[in-house]
């Protein structure tokens, strides 16, 4: 028997099943005659969501080269920044050429075997960490005191530890003061 014609007689199979046939269990009545005389409301999930609802998930931490799973790292330019992180992993188990990310219930991203990343993907990743770090140091920048060569009234009393250097002594008094080299 060819697998064609296995698919055709099993869909027959079923559709008598739950059409035709009466079960004594639903008091003589087909599965489709029961289905139909029920008032519960259906409800429609989205085929997005059903797919996702679907697939096999377990939970990873975000390392700084993306998500590892079944000894393949994950990479994504949304998982930029979320290092330490615990998403969900979602997966269909036969076909590894993807990831879906998850936080909670939310989706974050799709994520990709870093070594099979195309052209465009490898420049979006790198785009977003370039992003990244140029915000980290703009944060870093604005948190900082003023340095050294900051402008004011007393920029060289901080230049100097505190003092102005002309107010400034080393050493005992009237010792000679050390002259600082510059190269």
């Amino acid at each position: 028997m060819s697998l064609e014609l296995l698919s055709h007689r099993f869909a027959e199979w079923v559709a008598d099943y739950n059409t035709a046939r009466v079960h004594s269990e639903l008091d003589g009545q087909t599965p489709l005659a029961r289905w139909c005389e029920d008032a519960a409301p259906l409800r429609e999930v989205p085929a997005e969501r059903l797919r996702w609802m679907l697939m096999a998930d377990v939970e990873r931490t975000v390392n700084k080269d993306g998500v590892h799973f079944e000894r393949v790292r994950f990479i994504a330019p949304e998982l930029n920044g979320l290092v330490g992180e615990r998403v969900q992993v979602r997966y269909t188990p036969h076909d590894l050429r993807q990831i879906e990310i998850f936080r909670g219930d939310t989706w974050l991203c799709t994520a990709y075997p870093q070594d099979q990343l195309t052209a465009e993907q490898r420049a979006a990743v790198l785009a977003r960490r370039h992003a990244d770090a140029a915000e980290l140091g703009r944060r870093q920048r604005r948190r900082q005191p003023p340095g050294p060569g900051a402008a004011g009234p007393d920029h060289r009393a901080r230049a100097w530890g505190g003092h102005h250097r002309d107010h400034h002594r080393a050493g005992p008094a009237g010792a000679p003061r050390p002259r600082r080299r510059w190269a």
